[in-house]
Order: structure tokens, then sequence, then C-alpha cells
């Protein structure tokens, strides 16, 4: 599978280089997605972290799609038993933003998941409540942006 984004011209527009770098990921997860559909997490997490590796452009979607690669990861390296390699993938996602969004709440969840696994209870419980904030601040801008809408 080639997961680097083509063509690399300075001539691409951002709109361009995110697409192309979607493209590239997008690749490189269906290999990820068929190697664990196959049971193989060892090649599953090698295709997700060569997704990772791609250089990102600077976009939100990106940003969110490589955050919703690192939550594979994550859940891949918790599938295997490997809290640590779980707890990596989930940090590395959570430095690319921020912005609330379903990515940021599921990364926040995959850490209280291998927190859990791990013993700790409390952090456990602390990343959990992170993600269910998270949730409920996109519900609130949603039923804010749908309060004029008759139902």
């Amino acid at each position: 599978v080639s997961c680097s984004p083509s063509p690399t011209s300075s001539t691409l527009t951002s709109a361009d280089r995110t697409a192309a770098y979607a493209r590239a990921v997008t690749a490189a997860r269906a290999s990820a997605d068929e190697q664990l559909h196959d049971g193989r997490l060892d090649e599953a997490a090698v295709d997700l972290e060569r997704a990772l590796a791609i250089p990102r452009p600077d976009s939100d979607s990106a940003k969110q799609l490589a955050q919703d690669v690192a939550f594979a990861l994550g859940s891949v390296r918790l599938a295997a038993r490997d809290t640590h390699g779980a707890m990596k993938a989930a940090d590395e996602g959570l430095v690319l933003s921020s912005t609330p969004s379903v990515f940021l709440a599921n990364l926040h969840a995959l850490r209280g998941m291998a927190l859990e696994l791990s013993g700790e209870a409390v952090s456990a419980a602390e990343a959990y409540h992170d993600a269910l904030l998270i949730h409920q601040r996109l519900y609130d801008a949603l039923l804010a942006t749908n309060s004029g809408s008759p139902t």
C-alpha cells in the first residue's frame, strides 16, 4: 500500500493537499481494516502507524482524520492488551487538536479504557468524564443550532 500523498507540488491548494492526505490515509486505513478482519493485529497496527506517519497538512479535517487513526491504533493496541501502546496512541491523538469533536471524545474514552485495564480506576473515570463532557458540548451545540427548527 502506497501511503504518501501525491502529487506533492507546491502549486496544490490547501484543499488539494488535504484531499491527497485523506486518500493516502484512507488507503492505509482500508489495509488495516482488512488485517483486523483477518485477526492480524500486529499487521493492522503497522498499517495504522504508517498512516499516522504520512505528512499531514495543517487543516482541521486532516487533524480529525489523524485523531481517528490514532483512536484505531489505540484500539488495536488495547485489543492486544497493550495498555501502554493504547495510552501512547491516545495521547498522540489528543495533542493534534483540542477542538471538541467525536474524535477527541473517542481518544479520551480510549484513555479511560486503557487506564481501567491498568487498574487505575480514578484516572479512568476522569478520562471517561472528559469524553462525556465533550459529547455534552456537542449535543448542546446541536440543540442550539436546531432550536429554531420545527420538530
